[in-house]
């Protein structure tokens, strides 16, 4: 199916019918523009922020395949959503920032068929909404980010409230 532009009604209306770790992941690629891959590969280690300056915390995302891992800047709005994936349960093992309720990893496969449960649930037969894949939220992150030159979420992370 080709990408397309997932309007923020329709972001929001999946993100808040989800379980918070796909919550998490769909805050973390609007918010960075990366992929489920990169995103799921995502450990703690590769945060930068313990004894820096505020300005100088990096997350640092892409370990995979020949893509370079990228430094960004974490920001307000991101550290919310990495202190949202630092109190989801189990609190130990914590390796990784999104994880099962065991405590692992989770794996791609694993991942897109939660998805796809939660996504028929919502998208449903009669309730006249059309389905999206995980990775339109990423086209949907780099056109927001053209269009506002910022990749800014309009509420914080599982609240609602203006951000």
């Amino acid at each position: 199916a080709a990408e397309r532009y997932v309007t923020d009604h329709e972001f929001n209306s999946f993100h808040d019918r989800v379980p918070e770790v796909i919550a998490h992941a769909m805050d973390l690629s609007l918010l960075t523009g990366h992929g489920l891959s990169a995103l799921l590969k995502l450990r703690w280690k590769d945060i930068e922020a313990i004894g820096l300056p505020r300005d100088k915390w990096m997350i640092v995302i892409g370990r995979i395949r020949s893509e370079r891992p990228r430094k960004m800047k974490i920001t307000t709005t991101i550290e919310e959503v990495l202190k949202a994936c630092k109190r989801m349960r189990p609190h130990w093992p914590r390796v990784y920032v999104l994880r099962l309720d065991d405590g692992e990893g989770i794996s791609v496969k694993e991942f897109k068929a939660m998805w796809n449960l939660y996504m028929r649930r919502w998208a449903g037969v009669g309730m006249g909404r059309p389905a999206f894949a995980f990775r339109d939220i990423r086209m949907k992150a780099l056109a927001d980010q053209q269009t506002s030159r910022t990749v800014a979420r309009r509420r914080t992370p599982r609240s609602g409230s203006a951000a």
